[in-house]
């Protein structure tokens, strides 16, 4: 019997490939300077919140928290995988950084007492969704590309719903 992580795993992994794929009309056209930057702080979104998810695995004490991360860090696997898709080789060869202020986040995030270290999470989450939910609707509305509006609106609808989920978990 396949584990029920490898066969969601694998099926994130799937419909990823299957999202690059659908980007190749996008690469077709060379990005904009304010596209090409959307994408990558977009990255360095994903990023961040990658690592606050694999944190909150291995220092959470709620399990509904430890539950909502894992599905946080597939999600972000995914959302890494399309923008891979939608961007340049040149633009993916460049990593992605983090901020000062997201390395000085996570160092306190990682010495943070157990005690406290769930609803400061919680809160830091909240926070890192409102902010990327801004830059998206920023994009939209800016204008981008039809190309790359399909992908903003269903990551938008998507960072929603994880904003939703980790604000009702925080009444809790």
């Amino acid at each position: 019997m396949i584990p029920a992580f490898h066969v969601c795993l694998v099926t994130c992994i799937m419909i990823g490939a299957m999202l690059a794929k659908g980007a190749d009309d996008v690469k077709a056209r060379a990005l904009t300077a304010g596209e090409a930057a959307f994408l990558k702080a977009a990255a360095a979104s994903v990023a961040l919140e990658s690592r606050l998810a694999r944190l909150a695995v291995r220092q959470g004490g709620a399990i509904e928290l430890k539950a909502y991360a894992g599905r946080l860090i597939l999600d972000q696997r995914l959302l890494s995988i399309e923008i891979k898709g939608l961007t340049t080789q040149e633009f993916r060869s460049e990593a992605v950084m983090l901020r000062e202020e997201d390395v000085t986040l996570l160092h306190r995030l990682e010495t943070c007492e157990l005690a406290a270290f769930d609803a400061v999470m919680l809160d830091e989450l909240i926070r890192s969704h409102q902010a990327a939910l801004a830059s998206f609707e920023a994009q939209c509305q800016d204008g981008a590309g039809i190309h790359l509006k399909d992908f903003v609106l269903r990551t938008f609808l998507r960072l929603r719903a994880h904003r939703d989920m980790v604000a009702w978990f925080s009444t809790k």
